[in-house]
């Protein structure tokens, strides 16, 4: 599992209820994977390797409300990896109480530049791991 990632939450996040919506959740979680890579193996891990993570399919539960001001801690697993495609599962945590706010499962497949899938780089693994 990697180290946690702290994200603030601003107005401009949020839906007309007040509250994080579910398109900035996506970014959000986005964003800590990018911070996750930015710590451990470079961004430009992909570039390096030639090939880019598509996603295949993502599901995200929500748990908890979250609002302007709030701090989120991200953390991130790998649960599953195949030859072509890996797993990452991610939490978002209200770091004021701890609860949890959001968890997303997603699944990528590694492409080339002509868009077939490719094996899995251990170095992209190893940078997601932190």
């Amino acid at each position: 599992m990697s180290d946690a990632i702290e994200l603030t939450i601003y107005p401009d996040q949020c839906d007309s209820f007040g509250h994080l919506n579910q398109a900035s959740y996506l970014a959000l979680f986005e964003r800590a994977r990018w911070e996750v890579l930015r710590h451990s193996s470079g961004m430009d891990v992909f570039t390096r390797n030639g090939v880019w993570p598509a996603v295949r399919k993502a599901i995200v539960e929500y748990h908890a409300g979250v609002w302007p001001g709030d701090a989120l801690r991200f953390d991130l697993e790998i649960t599953h990896r195949g030859r072509t495609s890996f797993t990452l599962k991610q939490h978002a945590y209200r770091k004021s109480d701890g609860a949890k706010a959001a968890t997303l499962e997603c699944v990528y497949v590694c492409i080339n530049q002509r868009q077939e899938p490719v094996p899995v780089p251990e170095e992209v693994l190893t940078g997601l791991a932190g």
